[in-house]
């Protein structure tokens, strides 16, 4: 009974699908906001020009990559942004971070640049929204 009981445990697990998880830790490399992908999308490119070297953009994937320069605790960053429509008018913004020095020489997170980004699009989607 108790291998039964184990086999059948196994199986569910493996036929479980897995779901990615964001740890609280991770919460501020994604923004929700009020408005279509499109209108997202294109605060992203404004707040991200004016303060970074934009490397690559695809509107129809709405995807932009992008580099942060030196920080006081980094040697700059590598940040990819992905935006996503989640239905009912709202649409999410994602960032995935590589630090350009390597963990060795840089110790910071890109966390505050990362939150400017996320207040300039805010400030952006509601000035064109008005």
């Amino acid at each position: 009974m108790n291998r039964r009981l184990a086999v059948a445990v196994v199986v569910l697990t493996l036929a479980t699908p897995t779901v990615p998880v964001v740890s609280a830790q991770d919460d501020w490399k994604t923004a929700t906001f009020a408005a279509s992908v499109d209108s997202v999308y294109q605060a992203a490119e404004r707040a991200i020009a004016k303060k970074h070297e934009v490397k690559s953009k695809d509107p129809g994937l709405h995807v932009i990559r992008f580099h942060v320069g030196t920080t006081a605790w980094s040697w700059g960053y590598n940040m990819n942004m992905t935006i996503e429509d989640t239905g009912n008018g709202m649409s999410r913004a994602t960032v995935e971070i590589e630090k350009s020095g390597g963990p060795a020489l840089s110790w910071g997170s890109g966390k505050k640049e990362v939150n400017k980004i996320f207040d300039q699009m805010r400030k952006g989607i509601t000035l064109g929204s008005a």
